[in-house]
């Protein structure tokens, strides 16, 4: 009995973390025009999608977690210093392709203000591997 009152215990406690660490970022993942991720067939609609979040000061990169998304301790501070917001789908997340490709054209925005930031970003970034080995 004790084991089946931990296992509803923890199902309830990873719950409450996913909504508590999501909770900040949905408003800004609603007001960009990454919403639309999910509805993007091409990588060119992906750049496009970056590229007015960018324009619009909302940029965010993409993480594919699992059922219960981790947050660092210094997430928020990276992302206020270099002006974006990690977004974790979960396990439900659009094509990987997809998102890589709208991640390289934040990262490369990012990249742009600054070169620090390759040490500090979280590396389960979509991308952030691949960008490394091009530029």
């Amino acid at each position: 009995m004790n084991s089946r009152l931990f296992s509803i215990t923890l199902i309830l406690l990873l719950s409450f973390i996913k909504l508590y660490s999501q909770e900040a970022n949905e408003s800004y993942f609603k007001d960009s025009g990454a919403e639309k991720i999910f509805f993007v067939q091409t990588e060119n609609e992906a750049k496009d999608l970056a590229e007015k979040d960018i324009q619009n000061n909302k940029r965010l990169l993409f993480l594919i977690g699992s059922i219960a998304p981790v947050r660092y301790s210094n997430d928020s501070t990276i992302e206020n210093r270099y002006n974006f917001k990690y977004y974790d789908f979960g396990c439900v997340a659009p094509d990987e392709k997809i998102i890589e490709a709208y991640n390289l054209e934040i990262i490369k925005s990012i990249n742009s203000q600054s070169k620090r930031w390759k040490k500090e970003i979280r590396k389960d970034v979509i991308g952030f591997k691949l960008f490394k080995k091009r530029f």
